[in-house]
Parts: structure tokens; C-alpha cells; sequence
């Protein structure tokens, strides 16, 4: 994770109901472990292993009995998440391992709602307590924010400018709903610290932390503060 990420996570997680924070961190400790299996440098065969591991795994999680600490936290503390969404994140996860390239638009957006989409809706359904269909749509929406992010953290000359104008529209397309703010809110959050850095022509580097906080309170303001 970069700094600027670890940094937007931090201040994201500040901004979470002290009641869920454990829950959120246990369902980031899971997320990391998956996507450590992707790391350039860790060999082939054991990258494979780790996210059979983890398809079992989350098969115990979904059958009530898991065995990793993350994952028993998350089904003590958030019961009611759908956790089987995390198979499409291992399916994706074990599309990257294979070396496929989205083949066209449409598979890129598949291939965000798995890989950064379904996170989101999980995190916005382990603090709301469950399921809300407007929550699976605000996720998707935000993975896709994230997966371009991605993109063009690594992108450069005309390949930056689309996809700094294709983050641009999916922030724009981010709808959150009032009544749903603790469970949207450290996503918006994280968003906004994206916005903040965006140009035309890529991102720039993190703001200074005083900066980065009055951007996260600002947001939280925005989308009601509660820090219960």
C-alpha cells in the first residue's frame, strides 16, 4: 500500500463509528491478504496457494466456522454480511494472476467491480449491519473510482488524460444517500482525498496531513459527522 493510500484508509477509518471500526479492520486485514497474493515479486505457485487458501477460507466464513482471526472477528461482529461476495473478489484476483487484460470497456468496469467493487459494498454493509441495495450500488460506483485510481497512479502522456477524465466522471457518479452516511462516509471520504489530488493530466502528490484532515472533517461534516 502506498503512503497516500495508507493515508486516506487512516483518516477514512478516524471517521468510522468507534462501534465499527474492529469489524472494518478485520475486513481490511482480509482484503490485504487476498491482494498480497498479487505482489509482482512473490513467486507463481505461492501466490496460487494463498488465494485457494483463501476460497476455502471464505467458504468457512460463509459456513459460520472460519479459522483466520480476521475473518472470525468479521463473522462475530458482522454477521449479517453477504461475505460470499468475496469469491468474485478471488475470481478476479486469479484473473490478474493469470496475466489477463481487460478486453474492452465494458470488461475493465467488470473487472473494478470485482477487484475494488466489491470491498466497498462489503465495508458499507459491515457498517450499516446488512444488505441495502443502494449501498451495493453506491460500492460498485466507488470501486470504480478506485480502479481507475489505480490506473493512473501508473499511467503517463495521453493514457493519463483518459483515464484522469474517466475518474473524474465516475466521481461525479457517486450518489450517496443521507440516511445511509455512517455507512457511506469513510468512502466518500476517501473519495474526496482522490479529488482533491486530481488534475488533468494524473494526480498529485498526497496534500500535507493538516490539509488531508481538514478535507476528511469537511466531508464528515457534510455527511454528518457522528464518531459514536
Amino acid at each position: 500500500m502506498s503512503g497516500t493510500a495508507a493515508l486516506e484508509d487512516r483518516l477514512a477509518l478516524v471517521f468510522t463509528p468507534s462501534s465499527r471500526r474492529a469489524a472494518v479492520e478485520a475486513l481490511d486485514t482480509v482484503v490485504d491478504e487476498i491482494s498480497a497474493s498479487l505482489v509482482p515479486t512473490l513467486d507463481h505457485t505461492v501466490a496460487h496457494t494463498r488465494l485457494v487458501w483463501w476460497r476455502e477460507e471464505v467458504l468457512r466464513l460463509v459456513q459460520g466456522a472460519p479459522l483466520h482471526p480476521a475473518t472470525r472477528r468479521l463473522h462475530a461482529e458482522a454477521p449479517h454480511t453477504r461475505f460470499q461476495r468475496l469469491e468474485s473478489l478471488l475470481t478476479a484476483a486469479e484473473y490478474h494472476l493469470a496475466g489477463h487484460q481487460p478486453a474492452d470497456a465494458r470488461e475493465l468496469t467488470a473487472l473494478f467491480a470485482r477487484l475494488h467493487g466489491v470491498p466497498e459494498v462489503l465495508r458499507a454493509e459491515v457498517l450499516h449491519g446488512g444488505p441495502e441495495p443502494r449501498l451495493e450500488t453506491f460500492g460498485l460506483a466507488l470501486g470504480e473510482v478506485f480502479g481507475y485510481t489505480a490506473c493512473l497512479s501508473e499511467a503517463s502522456g495521453d493514457d493519463a488524460r483518459a483515464y484522469a477524465r474517466a475518474l473524474r466522471e465516475a466521481l461525479a457518479r457517486l450518489a450517496p444517500s443521507k440516511d445511509l452516511a455512517s455507512a457511506e462516509r469513510p468512502g466518500l471520504i476517501r473519495a474526496a482525498l482522490i479529488a482533491e489530488r486530481l488534475t488533468d493530466h494524473g494526480l498529485r502528490s498526497t496534500p500535507g496531513a493538516w490539509r488531508a484532515l481538514y478535507i476528511a472533517w469537511r466531508c464528515a461534516r457534510r455527511h454528518r459527522l457522528e464518531l459514536r
